[in-house]
């Protein structure tokens, strides 16, 4: 046998390049998979065992309150003001000041109440799960707690998705009446009307269909920004800079997938309750 042939056979064949197993298809097929793999534990480890973590998902609501009640109220306090600015202009200007709180709603509490809560949800506790979980991860403690017996999904994820989810819901219904409050006491300043005149032109819109679907959906964005973030802490690159970059990347797919959960989940629900689109 010549030597090269001996060479030809002792040389491997390099390697071929898969695009569905090593391209940005399969990365992006992966970050997609990921918090629906999560999702699926979660559900299956809480049915498995529905007991042992009320009192934590207790204790991360109270932090929860702490941590993004002032701010979600401070944010949509500065849209408040500027939408009923807007709403008592216009209606002042037409004589119809005793209608100020139909457009105050159509503008604030049906569309933005929704989308300015789960961005609040999701720059203060998204940030906050990714950050603690993935720090968890990068010093094994999650391989720590699976050698000593422990699911990381019982004992991190499920309190923290589980909370993040009931109090985006109890957030927002509180949200819900402050808004209204401020909108009577500065619509009935800024123009020449009533509070009570206010009241009735807003009750008048509200439905009891449009505010299950508001707590509903909410509760739905809580529950993607848990999850979502939670993948993320779980799957972090080893190192600060992954880290940091987990964290990152948690932010902005949950800011930017709120807007994409409020269209379409009132999509489905203007087509399901069809009174909803019409100002009474």
């Amino acid at each position: 046998m010549s030597i090269q042939e001996h060479e030809s056979r002792q040389t491997p064949a390099p390697a071929r390049y898969n695009l569905l197993i090593d391209g940005p298809l399969a990365a992006a097929l992966r970050e997609v998979g990921q918090p629906f793999e999560l999702l699926r534990n979660i559900f299956a480890t809480a049915f498995r065992g529905p007991r042992g973590f009320a009192g934590d998902i207790a204790d991360y609501s109270v932090y929860i309150i702490r941590k993004a009640l002032v701010p979600g109220l401070l944010v949509n306090f500065g849209y408040s003001l500027l939408a009923i600015t807007f709403s008592s202009g216009i209606l002042g200007f037409l004589g119809a000041a005793n209608r100020v709180g139909e457009p105050y709603y159509i503008f604030t509490i049906r569309p933005i109440i929704p989308i300015l809560t789960g961005v609040t949800i999701a720059g203060i506790l998204g940030t906050s799960i990714t950050a603690e979980i993935g720090a968890r991860k990068i010093r094994g403690e999650l391989d720590a707690m699976r050698v000593m017996g422990q699911d990381p999904i019982r004992e991190l994820v499920i309190p923290r998705v589980a909370a993040t989810t009931i109090m985006s819901a109890g957030i927002c219904v509180f949200i819900l009446y402050f808004n209204i409050a401020v909108g009577a006491v500065a619509g009935s300043w800024l123009v020449d009307t009533t509070i009570g005149s206010y009241i009735d032109a807003t009750t008048a819109n509200v439905v009891v269909p449009e505010i299950w679907s508001l707590v509903f959906k909410t509760a739905l964005i809580g529950l993607f920004v848990g999850v979502v973030s939670a993948s993320k802490g779980m799957n972090a690159a080893a190192g600060s800079e992954g880290l940091g970059r987990a964290v990152n990347q948690a932010v902005v797919v949950c800011v930017v997938s709120v807007t994409v959960i409020h269209t379409i989940f009132d999509a489905f629900v203007q087509v399901a309750f069809p009174s909803l689109a019409v100002n009474r």
